[in-house]
């Protein structure tokens, strides 16, 4: 579990026997985790999204999501480690999808996400980490998305709507023409971020990056409401938000009782 330095880890997971099992080590505790190192340890999570879980090395992932919304929430924590989810894609079948359909109190630090195609235009509530999100903490994320998150209302690149929940230390990479394209509440991290804290996130752009939505979007977040606050963001030149209406370069929408500062955005608003 956490005792396990990155050597043992990497031992760990090239342990042919250990990988045999459900997971390579620990026990589900939060002293000791389990410890996942393919696909198939990263979808028995799934069995059970109260437990605490750590990355031992960098995977693809299929099958998304991980439980379901709104009993089947996320509630445990997981350390990734530094290491990264690559070839996070797939179309849903409901609302609710990215690696988790939704966290619910539960922790996610030190992870590297690998975005292909993810989501579809029919579905609310996507995010390439969960489609929604109620108490939780994301700490030391960084999300790339190389082709495109797509979705209807609520989407973001990282959780579609985020209620109660503490961000930091995050940052969005946009590849030339990757897009993030929702309906209303959108944005390059949260579609809606309420009665939440997001603080020191960066968003870089490639060439003709867009985010895309109706009402409300940004490319930070759609809209910041019930006392949301977000501070020390930069985006940089590359990208363009566009929207119906309320939209900005940070943030589409920010309520009377929530704030921006020390934020440096020089996106193109369309």
């Amino acid at each position: 579990g956490d005792g396990c330095d990155d050597n043992c880890l990497i031992e760990l997971c090239q342990d042919e026997a250990a990988l045999a099992g459900t997971f390579s080590g620990g026990s589900g505790t939060q002293n000791d985790p389990y410890i996942v190192c393919s696909p198939t340890q990263f979808a028995n999570m799934g069995q059970d999204l109260t437990l605490h879980y750590r990355l031992g090395a960098s995977i693809s992932v299929d099958g998304l999501p991980l439980g379901s919304s709104p009993e089947g929430c996320f509630t445990g924590s997981f350390n990734g480690n530094d290491l990264s989810l690559q070839g996070i894609s797939g179309t849903p079948t409901s609302s609710h999808f990215g690696l988790f359909a939704c966290i619910a109190g539960g922790t996610v630090e030190n992870l590297v996400l690998e975005v292909g195609a993810l989501g579809a235009a029919d579905y609310s509530y996507i995010g390439a980490l969960a489609g929604s999100a109620d108490g939780a903490t994301i700490t030391n994320v960084h999300l790339t998305v190389n082709g495109s998150i797509d979705g209807n209302e609520y989407t973001g690149g990282l959780i579609g709507d985020a209620d109660n929940s503490s961000l930091s230390q995050l940052s969005l990479t946009l590849a030339d023409n990757a897009t993030i394209t929702g309906g209303s509440y959108s944005g390059g991290f949260i579609g809606r971020l309420q009665s939440s804290s997001m603080t020191h996130v960066t968003v870089s752009a490639g060439t003709d990056s867009k985010i895309t939505g109706n009402q409300y979007v940004g490319g930070l977040a759609g809209r910041g409401q019930g006392e949301a606050t977000i501070s020390h963001a930069e985006l940089n030149a590359a990208l363009t938000v566009s929207g119906t209406g309320y939209v900005g370069g940070a943030i589409g929408y920010l309520d009377g009782y929530s704030s921006l500062s020390q934020a440096a955005c020089e996106a193109t608003v369309e």
